[in-house]
Protein backbone atom coordinates (compact mmCIF):
# COMPACT_ATOMS: atom_id res chain seq x y z
CA UNK A 1 0.00 0.00 0.00
CA UNK A 2 2.83 2.38 0.93
CA UNK A 3 4.62 1.56 -2.31
CA UNK A 4 1.48 2.34 -4.30
CA UNK A 5 1.09 5.65 -2.46
CA UNK A 6 4.72 6.60 -3.15
CA UNK A 7 4.26 5.84 -6.84
CA UNK A 8 1.14 8.01 -7.00
CA UNK A 9 2.89 10.84 -5.14
CA UNK A 10 5.93 10.64 -7.40
CA UNK A 11 3.76 10.76 -10.50
CA UNK A 12 1.83 13.73 -9.14
CA UNK A 13 5.01 15.64 -8.35
CA UNK A 14 6.38 14.90 -11.78
CA UNK A 15 3.32 16.49 -13.35
CA UNK A 16 3.56 19.55 -11.10
CA UNK A 17 7.23 20.20 -11.77
CA UNK A 18 6.99 19.74 -15.52
CA UNK A 19 4.15 22.20 -15.99
CA UNK A 20 5.17 25.21 -18.09
CA UNK A 21 5.64 28.61 -16.50
CA UNK A 22 2.70 30.91 -17.01
CA UNK A 23 2.34 34.67 -16.95
CA UNK A 24 1.45 35.92 -13.48
CA UNK A 25 1.22 32.35 -12.20
CA UNK A 26 -2.20 30.96 -11.33
CA UNK A 27 -2.85 33.72 -8.77
CA UNK A 28 -2.43 36.52 -11.30
CA UNK A 29 -4.62 34.86 -13.91
CA UNK A 30 -7.29 34.22 -11.28
CA UNK A 31 -7.14 37.88 -10.26
CA UNK A 32 -7.56 39.05 -13.87
CA UNK A 33 -10.58 36.79 -14.32
CA UNK A 34 -12.07 37.79 -10.95
CA UNK A 35 -11.84 41.50 -11.80
CA UNK A 36 -13.43 40.84 -15.18
CA UNK A 37 -16.20 38.79 -13.58
CA UNK A 38 -17.12 41.72 -11.32
CA UNK A 39 -17.77 43.80 -14.43
CA UNK A 40 -19.71 41.28 -16.49
CA UNK A 41 -23.36 42.06 -17.02
CA UNK A 42 -25.73 39.53 -15.40
CA UNK A 43 -26.78 38.24 -18.83
CA UNK A 44 -23.21 37.88 -20.08
CA UNK A 45 -22.16 36.09 -16.91
CA UNK A 46 -25.09 33.67 -17.10
CA UNK A 47 -24.52 32.90 -20.78
CA UNK A 48 -20.80 32.31 -20.27
CA UNK A 49 -21.31 30.03 -17.28
CA UNK A 50 -23.88 28.02 -19.20
CA UNK A 51 -21.14 27.10 -21.68
CA UNK A 52 -18.64 26.47 -18.88
CA UNK A 53 -20.79 23.91 -17.11
CA UNK A 54 -21.85 26.37 -14.41
CA UNK A 55 -18.23 27.26 -13.63
CA UNK A 56 -16.98 30.84 -13.52
CA UNK A 57 -14.24 32.20 -15.77
CA UNK A 58 -11.93 32.16 -12.72
CA UNK A 59 -12.19 28.37 -12.59
CA UNK A 60 -10.62 28.12 -16.05
CA UNK A 61 -8.25 31.11 -15.93
CA UNK A 62 -5.11 28.92 -16.15
CA UNK A 63 -6.60 26.07 -18.20
CA UNK A 64 -4.69 27.10 -21.31
CA UNK A 65 -1.37 26.39 -19.57
CA UNK A 66 -2.44 22.84 -18.73
CA UNK A 67 -3.49 21.90 -22.27
CA UNK A 68 -0.83 23.67 -24.34
CA UNK A 69 1.09 20.47 -25.09
CA UNK A 70 -1.97 18.37 -25.92
CA UNK A 71 -2.30 17.70 -29.67
CA UNK A 72 -5.73 19.34 -29.94
CA UNK A 73 -4.40 22.58 -28.42
CA UNK A 74 -0.79 22.57 -29.63
CA UNK A 75 -1.55 25.49 -31.95
CA UNK A 76 -2.26 27.67 -28.91
CA UNK A 77 1.27 27.31 -27.52
CA UNK A 78 2.45 30.34 -29.54
CA UNK A 79 -0.40 32.49 -28.24
CA UNK A 80 1.02 32.95 -24.74
CA UNK A 81 3.33 35.83 -25.68
CA UNK A 82 3.99 38.52 -28.26
CA UNK A 83 7.11 40.02 -29.80
CA UNK A 84 8.05 43.68 -29.45
CA UNK A 85 10.88 45.77 -30.84
CA UNK A 86 13.57 47.58 -28.83
CA UNK A 87 11.10 50.38 -28.04
CA UNK A 88 8.48 47.94 -26.81
CA UNK A 89 6.23 48.24 -29.85
CA UNK A 90 4.37 45.08 -30.85
CA UNK A 91 5.00 43.48 -34.22
CA UNK A 92 3.60 40.37 -35.91
CA UNK A 93 5.81 37.32 -35.49
CA UNK A 94 5.72 33.72 -36.71
CA UNK A 95 7.39 32.56 -33.49
CA UNK A 96 4.76 33.76 -31.02
CA UNK A 97 1.76 35.99 -31.33
CA UNK A 98 -0.72 36.54 -28.53
CA UNK A 99 -2.47 39.21 -30.59
CA UNK A 100 -3.23 36.63 -33.26
CA UNK A 101 -4.57 34.25 -30.61
CA UNK A 102 -6.77 36.91 -29.08
CA UNK A 103 -8.21 37.92 -32.43
CA UNK A 104 -8.87 34.36 -33.57
CA UNK A 105 -10.57 33.26 -30.36
CA UNK A 106 -12.57 36.50 -30.20
CA UNK A 107 -13.73 36.02 -33.78
CA UNK A 108 -14.80 32.48 -32.92
CA UNK A 109 -16.72 33.77 -29.93
CA UNK A 110 -18.45 36.43 -31.99
CA UNK A 111 -19.82 33.54 -34.08
CA UNK A 112 -20.41 31.25 -31.11
CA UNK A 113 -23.98 30.44 -32.11
CA UNK A 114 -22.56 28.62 -35.12
CA UNK A 115 -20.26 26.45 -32.97
CA UNK A 116 -20.83 23.45 -30.74
CA UNK A 117 -21.14 24.16 -27.03
CA UNK A 118 -17.81 22.45 -26.33
CA UNK A 119 -16.05 24.57 -28.98
CA UNK A 120 -17.50 27.72 -27.44
CA UNK A 121 -16.32 26.62 -23.98
CA UNK A 122 -12.79 25.98 -25.26
CA UNK A 123 -12.62 29.38 -26.92
CA UNK A 124 -13.81 31.12 -23.77
CA UNK A 125 -11.12 29.35 -21.72
CA UNK A 126 -8.41 30.22 -24.24
CA UNK A 127 -9.58 33.81 -24.57
CA UNK A 128 -9.62 34.49 -20.82
CA UNK A 129 -6.03 33.28 -20.50
CA UNK A 130 -4.71 35.04 -23.59
CA UNK A 131 -5.95 38.42 -22.38
CA UNK A 132 -4.14 37.84 -19.09
CA UNK A 133 -0.92 36.77 -20.83
CA UNK A 134 -1.00 39.74 -23.18
CA UNK A 135 -0.91 42.16 -20.25
CA UNK A 136 2.09 40.56 -18.55
CA UNK A 137 5.38 42.44 -19.25
CA UNK A 138 7.22 39.13 -19.01
CA UNK A 139 5.29 37.92 -22.05
CA UNK A 140 6.43 40.77 -24.27
CA UNK A 141 9.67 39.50 -25.86
CA UNK A 142 12.42 41.52 -27.50
CA UNK A 143 15.11 39.36 -29.09
CA UNK A 144 17.87 41.64 -27.81
CA UNK A 145 16.81 41.09 -24.21
CA UNK A 146 16.83 37.39 -23.32
CA UNK A 147 14.53 37.26 -20.29
CA UNK A 148 15.04 33.61 -19.46
CA UNK A 149 18.84 33.75 -19.52
CA UNK A 150 19.42 36.87 -17.43
CA UNK A 151 19.93 35.20 -14.06
CA UNK A 152 20.64 36.87 -10.72
CA UNK A 153 19.82 36.67 -7.02
CA UNK A 154 17.15 38.57 -5.12
CA UNK A 155 17.32 38.36 -1.33
CA UNK A 156 19.74 35.47 -1.73
CA UNK A 157 17.41 33.45 -3.96
CA UNK A 158 17.98 32.53 -7.60
CA UNK A 159 15.82 34.42 -10.09
CA UNK A 160 15.60 35.37 -13.74
CA UNK A 161 13.65 38.10 -15.53
CA UNK A 162 10.80 35.98 -16.88
CA UNK A 163 10.31 34.33 -13.50
CA UNK A 164 10.37 37.78 -11.85
CA UNK A 165 7.10 38.68 -13.59
CA UNK A 166 5.53 35.26 -13.21
CA UNK A 167 6.17 34.90 -9.50
CA UNK A 168 8.17 37.48 -7.56
CA UNK A 169 6.01 40.55 -8.13
CA UNK A 170 2.87 38.84 -6.78
CA UNK A 171 4.57 37.27 -3.78
CA UNK A 172 4.63 40.30 -1.47
CA UNK A 173 1.08 40.10 -0.10
CA UNK A 174 -0.61 37.07 1.53
CA UNK A 175 -3.65 37.70 -0.66
CA UNK A 176 -5.84 35.25 -2.53
CA UNK A 177 -7.31 36.19 -5.90
CA UNK A 178 -10.50 37.66 -4.40
CA UNK A 179 -8.43 39.98 -2.23
CA UNK A 180 -6.41 41.05 -5.26
CA UNK A 181 -9.65 41.85 -7.05
CA UNK A 182 -10.95 43.83 -4.08
CA UNK A 183 -7.71 45.77 -3.66
CA UNK A 184 -7.06 46.55 -7.34
CA UNK A 185 -10.58 47.11 -8.67
CA UNK A 186 -10.97 50.68 -7.40
CA UNK A 187 -11.33 52.77 -10.53
CA UNK A 188 -14.34 54.95 -11.32
CA UNK A 189 -16.74 54.01 -14.11
CA UNK A 190 -15.31 56.83 -16.22
CA UNK A 191 -11.74 55.63 -15.65
CA UNK A 192 -12.72 52.03 -16.43
CA UNK A 193 -14.36 53.07 -19.71
CA UNK A 194 -11.16 54.88 -20.70
CA UNK A 195 -8.96 51.88 -19.80
CA UNK A 196 -11.20 49.55 -21.81
CA UNK A 197 -10.48 51.42 -25.03
CA UNK A 198 -7.87 50.33 -27.52
CA UNK A 199 -6.87 47.40 -29.69
CA UNK A 200 -5.01 44.15 -28.94
CA UNK A 201 -1.98 45.58 -30.74
CA UNK A 202 -2.01 48.63 -28.48
CA UNK A 203 -2.40 46.47 -25.37
CA UNK A 204 0.56 44.28 -26.39
CA UNK A 205 2.61 47.44 -26.93
CA UNK A 206 1.69 48.64 -23.44
CA UNK A 207 3.24 45.47 -22.01
CA UNK A 208 6.27 45.94 -24.26
CA UNK A 209 6.80 49.48 -23.05
CA UNK A 210 6.29 48.36 -19.45
CA UNK A 211 9.15 45.87 -19.67
CA UNK A 212 11.47 48.23 -21.55
CA UNK A 213 11.33 50.47 -18.47
CA UNK A 214 12.92 47.64 -16.50
CA UNK A 215 15.72 46.65 -18.89
CA UNK A 216 18.33 48.24 -16.64
CA UNK A 217 17.05 46.67 -13.44
CA UNK A 218 18.85 43.34 -13.73
CA UNK A 219 22.40 42.31 -14.56
CA UNK A 220 23.29 38.72 -15.37
CA UNK A 221 25.16 37.05 -12.48
CA UNK A 222 24.53 39.92 -10.06
CA UNK A 223 23.50 39.31 -6.45
CA UNK A 224 21.29 42.11 -5.17
CA UNK A 225 21.15 42.98 -1.48
CA UNK A 226 17.87 43.40 0.42
CA UNK A 227 17.49 47.09 -0.35
CA UNK A 228 18.23 46.57 -4.05
CA UNK A 229 15.98 43.52 -4.20
CA UNK A 230 12.96 45.18 -2.66
CA UNK A 231 13.31 48.32 -4.75
CA UNK A 232 13.04 46.14 -7.85
CA UNK A 233 10.28 43.92 -6.48
CA UNK A 234 8.14 46.87 -5.38
CA UNK A 235 8.72 48.64 -8.69
CA UNK A 236 7.68 45.51 -10.57
CA UNK A 237 4.70 44.99 -8.29
CA UNK A 238 3.35 48.46 -9.11
CA UNK A 239 3.58 47.74 -12.83
CA UNK A 240 2.08 44.26 -12.42
CA UNK A 241 -0.92 45.48 -10.44
CA UNK A 242 -1.73 48.08 -13.07
CA UNK A 243 -1.43 45.53 -15.86
CA UNK A 244 -3.65 43.00 -14.05
CA UNK A 245 -6.48 45.44 -13.44
CA UNK A 246 -6.31 46.69 -17.03
CA UNK A 247 -6.50 43.11 -18.29
CA UNK A 248 -9.56 42.46 -16.13
CA UNK A 249 -11.45 45.52 -17.36
CA UNK A 250 -10.65 44.81 -21.00
CA UNK A 251 -11.58 41.15 -20.69
CA UNK A 252 -14.95 42.18 -19.23
CA UNK A 253 -15.59 44.63 -22.07
CA UNK A 254 -14.99 42.05 -24.79
CA UNK A 255 -16.95 39.26 -23.08
CA UNK A 256 -19.88 41.62 -22.53
CA UNK A 257 -19.82 42.58 -26.20
CA UNK A 258 -20.19 38.93 -27.17
CA UNK A 259 -22.42 37.42 -24.51
CA UNK A 260 -24.73 40.19 -23.29
CA UNK A 261 -27.81 39.15 -25.24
Amino acid sequence: MKTKFRLILTAALAVVFTLPACAWGRLGHDAVAAIAEKHLTPRAKANIERYLGNHSIVYYASWMDWVREMPAYKHSSRWHASDVDSLGVYYTSKKRDGVEGLKKTLENLRHHKELTDSAVADNIKLFVHIVGDMHCPGHAFYTGYDQKHIKFKLNGKNAQVHDFWDNWVLDQHPWQYKEYADQLDRYTEKEIAEIQKGTPEEWATESGKAITKTYGWFENGREYNKSESYSRILGGEKIAHERIVRAGYRLARLLNEVFDY
